[in-house]
């Protein structure tokens, strides 16, 4: 009498004898850093590969998402260096490809989103970036997803190693990226770029969704200069941060909710 076992039986059975190891070989996993937004076909097209491996030699495929057909393979060259905990990073050169569509990458088996080569692909992306700096609003500044907060910056005043118990109106400006405080450095960049966008070209960077007659770049630049206004905090001297790293200690909470609402030094 002959036993006949199922196929996936017999696998478990090797990986649960002991003394028995099932040896699986896979591709190293990588991660690639890519403009998820897309490119334009006459771009100059790059992606980022970061590894824990030596990738040299090997093959990335940039793949039609309707057709699954590949559209380009690249052959992977030297490392350019370490970058954080990875040690091997490398640029892999796309630009060949210039026909329109939507294509992902592919290596051995692991995929990436999609992205997308064609034109108008930036259609749209002003007004997207622009309701985030809506998002970071702070103070009676109409901030959009959340309500009005902060309204008691700045409650002291950190004179190098000296805080004087004194208030200082500081209110308004942009909460910095995940966390409510608020930066001179930063500030003046984002301003800066904002107002430098338009000059560069104000017919792309000119929408007026509100109708006002004043473009709505230029209105989030003013958010901007007027909390750098309030900065100036003496004739020779300016604030440039709003809140300690208290802030990082919180946890989580809607900017109103805050419970350092009413103790954060300048």
């Amino acid at each position: 009498m002959v036993l006949r076992l199922p196929k996936h039986f017999l696998l478990l059975l090797l990986v649960l004898l002991p003394g028995c190891t099932l040896n699986l070989k896979a591709e190293p996993e990588i991660y690639i850093r890519f403009n998820q937004l897309g490119y334009l076909p006459s771009d100059y097209k790059s992606a980022v590969i970061l590894s824990y491996n030596n990738l040299k030699g090997k093959e990335i495929k940039i793949v039609d998402s309707r057709s699954g057909k590949s559209a380009l393979e690249v052959d992977i060259n030297d490392s350019q260096g370490e970058y954080g905990n990875f040690k091997y990073s490398y640029i892999v050169d796309f630009s060949s490809l210039r026909n329109e569509g939507q294509y992902y990458f592919q290596f051995a088996r692991q995929k990436t989103s999609v992205f997308k080569i064609g034109t108008g692909i930036y259609n749209g992306l002003v007004d997207t970036l622009l309701q985030f700096f809506k998002v970071q609003r702070c103070g009676y500044t109409n901030p959009l997803m959340h309500k009005v907060c902060h309204i008691a910056d700045a409650t002291a005043i950190i004179e190098g190693k000296k805080t004087i118990p004194h208030t200082i109106d500081v209110t308004g400006g942009w909460h910095d990226a995940g966390d409510y405080v608020k930066f001179l450095n930063t500030t003046a960049y984002s301003t800066y770029m904002l107002l430098f966008s338009y000059e560069f070209d104000p017919v792309k960077f000119g929408t007026d969704n509100n109708k006002n007659n004043v473009p709505d770049i230029l209105e989030e630049a003013k958010i901007g200069l007027d909390w750098m206004l309030r900065c100036r905090y003496k004739n020779n001297l300016l604030v440039t941060q709003v809140q300690d790293l208290r802030d990082h200690d919180v946890g989580w909470r809607m900017p109103e909710d805050d419970p350092l609402s009413f103790d954060r030094p300048a």
